[in-house]
């Protein structure tokens, strides 16, 4: 528990079995904060996402939490959608590089398994069916007609 949500932000009050709020909504969670929650027997804690952020456009600063280069909460307008790329983008060109590079300890199906899914996570490709987003809250539903599709929400 104390990994995973280390950096975030609390979304739901951490209550004791008493009652009382050992940590509120809205603190970021620090080494001191994910304690506390671990103390007073929280087994679950709420934090806010980015996966389910209300902003209009792009994610906000409490949804994303920390930065985990500076330690601190992410500034309005700093790139992280760069830095995610570039972290997770490192790591897998050294992966690639280290298969070619065992000399024969990797066979060659592993080799044909798992570039083309290196290439599908870290290419910025279109893809075939791509998702429908709406700016609306509702259902989607989504019609064949003569014309093409039509996105209807009710």
């Amino acid at each position: 528990l104390a990994t995973t949500v280390y950096g975030t932000t609390l979304a739901r009050d951490v209550v004791d079995e008493a009652g009382n709020v050992v940590v509120a909504a809205g603190t970021d969670l620090g080494e001191a904060e994910v304690a506390a929650a671990i103390e007073a027997g929280a087994e679950e804690i709420t934090v806010r996402s980015v996966l389910t952020c209300d902003s209009a456009v792009g994610t906000c600063a409490a949804c994303y939490g920390r930065s985990l280069a500076t330690g601190k909460r992410v500034d309005i307008g700093e790139a992280v959608g760069i830095i995610a790329a570039q972290s997770i983008g490192e790591p897998g060109t050294q992966l690639t590089m280290r298969t070619f590079h065992t000399g024969g300890a990797a066979g060659a199906a592993d080799i044909t398994q798992g570039l083309p899914r290196v290439q599908e996570l870290f290419e910025a490709r279109t893809p075939k069916g791509e998702a429908a987003v709406a700016e609306a809250a509702g259902t989607l539903k989504i019609e064949d007609d003569a014309e093409g599709k039509r996105l209807v929400i009710t």
